[in-house]
């Protein structure tokens, strides 16, 4: 059965030979950008026009790497996905042409062959100075990252291998791909073993590395330009490698210096001595704020006294605008230690209150349960104490008055 084209109201029903395949042009032409195709289907679903074509320069998404972008026709590509050798463009509307143009989003393709051929060439280096194989790799928007088969790896071997990428990329190395019979790779010292039988593409960095790999790349490792390790952690037994290569690498290691930049002249100090500097303002910080804390933890204390002394009917109560929940809860605990009264302290600052019973029969926690709600607010305690928060300040003022009533009827 060949493909038909029927032109009806301006739309275009077709139907696929299921064998048909798809050229992918993003393999023989990577750096092609853009060109004309034909048709195959169309069909719609919740995601947007679902178009095929007879050939394609859009990558689709797969084997850690993302999916390219662009438009065909002027209509946005929202997303690319290969399926039984063939590729799936979903547009943001339908198309009515048998014959389309087709154009990617460059930037993003090229940023994408730099990170992928990035991530062979690093994973190529641990591999062959520690013999260390990795599993997994994930190209995010920000950083790509590597797991290595080891629960961990000093600081030093990590800079090693890396020093290694950069000086391949200086070296300009070639990196070629191809489709290889299983008969010649069983030849190769393949850094990983491939997931299937046939079309097996092989991509090798000129004698230093072998790997099976369906990604784009560039043709030569001086286009990668640059590979930085930003960060490694633990991930399940393994290590997780995350870096940036390329223009990522450039803007990340721009944006830091800037920073850098700006530490320096805000701190008067020159860049090797700006980490004994910020050390030596952290510690200060740190003396200052347990200076204040005790400062402060004495204010409360004297508030605590001056409470008991001023204290009416038996009951302490007390709203703040100027003190802070943690404040109150300070002030608190100094009155549950030293008298036997019940106290109610509020932040009107926050829109907290907290309640004790102190040796009164009151249930503060029951008392809570059944009248917060209806003023608006939500917490709890037990019996001895409970604390909660509200939306507004005539909610907790309400709130409180319900609370003087009910010690009043003891």
């Amino acid at each position: 059965m060949f493909l038909e084209f029927n032109l009806r109201g301006g739309s275009i029903t077709s139907y696929v030979m299921l064998n048909k395949m798809t050229e992918k042009l993003y393999y023989s032409m990577p750096y092609l950008k853009c060109c004309k195709s034909s048709v195959l289907s169309v069909t719609e679903d919740e995601r947007g026009a679902i178009v095929v074509l007879d050939k394609t320069i859009f990558y689709p998404e797969g084997g850690g790497q993302p999916c390219d972008l662009g438009k065909i026709d002027g209509i946005e590509v929202l997303h690319v996905y290969e399926k039984d050798d063939l590729i799936y463009h979903v547009l943001k509307e339908r198309i009515n042409r048998e014959e389309v143009d087709l154009e990617i989003d460059f930037n993003r393709r090229f940023d994408h062959m730099q990170q992928h051929s990035g991530e062979h060439l690093i994973a190529a280096m641990f591999f062959n100075l520690y013999g260390l194989a990795t599993t997994g790799f994930h190209m995010g928007n920000d950083y790509v990252n590597i797991d290595l088969i080891t629960p961990e790896l000093s600081i030093e071997k990590v800079r090693k291998a890396e020093e290694a990428a950069n000086d391949y990329i200086y070296k300009n190395l070639k990196i070629k791909a191809a489709i290889i019979e299983k008969e010649i790779l069983e030849t190769l010292p393949l850094r990983k073993t491939p997931t299937v039988e046939e079309d097996i593409r092989l991509v090798e960095i000129d004698g230093i590395d072998y790997s099976p790999c369906c990604g784009t790349h560039v043709f030569k490792t001086g286009e990668i330009g640059i590979i930085k390790i930003v960060k490694t952690e633990k991930y399940k037994g393994m290590l997780r490698i995350y870096f940036k290569a390329g223009k990522r690498a450039y803007l990340d290691l721009s944006q830091k210096n800037d920073i850098i930049m700006t530490l320096t002249k805000n701190l008067s100090t020159g860049e090797s001595e700006l980490t004994l500097k910020i050390n030596n303002l952290q510690e200060e910080l740190s003396n200052l704020y347990r200076d204040n804390k005790a400062l402060r933890e004495g204010i409360l204390l004297k508030e605590g006294k001056d409470l008991l002394i001023e204290a009416k009917d038996g009951l302490i109560c007390k709203g703040y605008i100027d003190k802070s929940f943690e404040d109150l809860k300070i002030i608190s605990k100094y009155l549950v230690e030293t008298s036997e009264k019940p106290s109610i302290l509020y932040s009107l600052k926050e829109l907290k209150a907290i309640f004790c019973s102190g040796t009164s029969p009151l249930d503060c926690g029951k008392i809570f349960k059944e009248n917060i709600s209806s003023n608006n607010g939500r917490g709890g305690g037990n019996k001895k104490q409970a604390q909660g928060n509200f939306e507004d300040q005539i909610s907790l003022e309400k709130f409180i008055k319900v609370l003087i009533r009910k010690y009043q009827e003891i």
